[in-house]
């Protein structure tokens, strides 16, 4: 299986070529492409421009600050004459003040930038300016490729990936990726800016996958929130308001040349997708607890993931880069697949990282006599380490094992700093 807009990486420096090339029947020339994303960098400048990161931080401290000192001194007004409040303290006032002037000055300053932007468009430097040459440089290819009026657009999930003995498994997060659908024969076509690629449908399935998928919450496209309540069925998985990810999600599969070739998409486009395709639209899971379907729907609608309940064990560190295991969204896979499986090895994890440390301050405590020690300080903090290479162990059942090095290191210094402990105390 191959899929679309999604990069398989074969090692470190090795990447396989875009699937979806295989699709491709219409281009825009090179010098439109430039032209494109020459438009796109001047619009993004020109909002960056409006006011500074630096002057926005300072904005938004000197705001909270004005804010946090005049409601001090409103406090002190309800009791006190104000000359006796700035008698008893002048800097509420000083400091209060100066922030509350340089939160205006910012304030005033990018207002000025704003109209002046927008204001400015004879110039060739206003925002509007940048945002029309910008739908114009987008319409002359939209003309150029003839892409249809009145076209859908979709999320795709833009990923990288690699394969093992279980099957897919990602690489960082995924992007929702706007495409726009139209259907053109017997094809169904996907227009991302610059490309047309017409997927055949004859011999196309649709299908939902029981598959966890990280992705980027900055890529959400949608007029609402991501916690907006139609989202929920859909599989939308959140941090406060926040895409975080999805529990599960769709794919539209297609035969071309012998291989099979799968776009994945976000389940609240299924219904665009199978109308536009003319496919019947599977049934989408209520919970994990869901039982409204029969057993053969399920066989037939749902392919679920093959990531086995099993820890993954090894010496070294992995090949792969660790640093999208300890992001928020790190679990989604794991989590769709084996909810239960999941909680229970979260538990443990927190069992085993938090015992070592607090049983031998425990003890220490009982065994001298008093807690107040601070030697057991240095003892709690062996054991914490010591319960960071126990939590590595239960980590391998998510798949996030960092090797028995770490491990055995984590055991054997937080090992020693418990019992030197133990020995200064005795």
């Amino acid at each position: 299986m191959k899929y679309l807009f999604a990069r398989e990486d074969k090692g470190r420096l090795k990447e396989t070529a875009a699937a979806e090339n295989v699709f491709c029947t219409a281009e825009a020339p090179q010098s439109m492409a430039e032209d494109l994303t020459r438009a796109k960098e001047a619009l993004e400048k020109a909002v960056r421009s409006a006011l500074p990161r630096a002057l926005l931080i300072i904005k938004t401290v000197s705001m909270v600050i004005a804010l946090f000192f005049g409601s001090g001194i409103l406090s002190a007004l309800v009791k006190l004459a104000p000359a006796q409040v700035y008698h008893n303290a002048p800097a509420l006032f000083w400091i209060g003040g100066a922030a509350a002037l340089i939160w205006l000055g910012c304030l005033l300053y990018e207002r000025a930038q704003v109209k002046r932007l927008n204001g400015n468009g004879q110039t060739g430097v206003g925002l509007e300016s940048r945002m029309n040459e910008l739908e114009s440089r987008a319409e002359s290819v939209r003309h150029y490729l003839n892409v249809p009026e009145g076209t859908d657009e979709i999320d795709v999930l833009a990923f990288r990936y690699r394969q093992d003995e279980d099957g897919l498994r990602f690489r960082g997060k995924a992007a929702n990726g706007p495409v726009e659908l139209y259907r053109q024969g017997d094809a169904l076509c996907l227009f991302e800016g610059l490309r047309i690629y017409s997927l055949p449908l004859e011999g196309a399935s649709l299908h939902v996958l029981k598959l966890g998928v990280p992705v980027d919450g900055a890529t959400w496209n949608k007029d609402e929130r991501p916690n907006a309540k139609k989202y929920r069925k859909y599989g939308v998985t959140l941090y406060q308001t926040v895409q975080l990810g999805l529990s599960f999600c769709c794919a539209l599969d297609v035969v071309q040349g012998g291989a099979s070739y799968r776009l994945l998409f976000p389940a609240y486009e299924l219904d665009t997708v199978a109308r536009l395709t003319g496919l019947p639209a599977p049934k989408l899971p209520k919970s994990g607890k869901d039982k409204t379907l029969s057993e053969p729907e399920r066989a037939a609608d749902f392919a679920f993931s093959s990531q086995s309940v099993r820890p993954h064990y090894y010496w070294r560190l992995p090949k792969e880069e660790a640093g999208p295991w300890f992001s928020l969204s790190s679990d989604e896979e794991f989590k769709a697949a084996h909810p239960m499986a999941y909680g229970i090895l979260i538990a443990i994890g927190l069992v085993v990282l938090f015992a070592p440390g607090l049983i031998f301050a425990v003890a220490a405590g009982r065994a001298i006599g008093g807690a107040d020690n601070k030697w057991i300080l240095l003892g709690f903090f062996g054991g914490f380490i010591a319960g960071i290479g126990l939590f590595n162990l239960v980590a391998a059942w998510l798949r996030q094992y960092l090797g028995h090095w770490v491990t055995l290191a984590c055991l054997l210094l937080g090992g020693g700093l418990m019992a030197l402990t133990w020995f200064v105390l005795l």
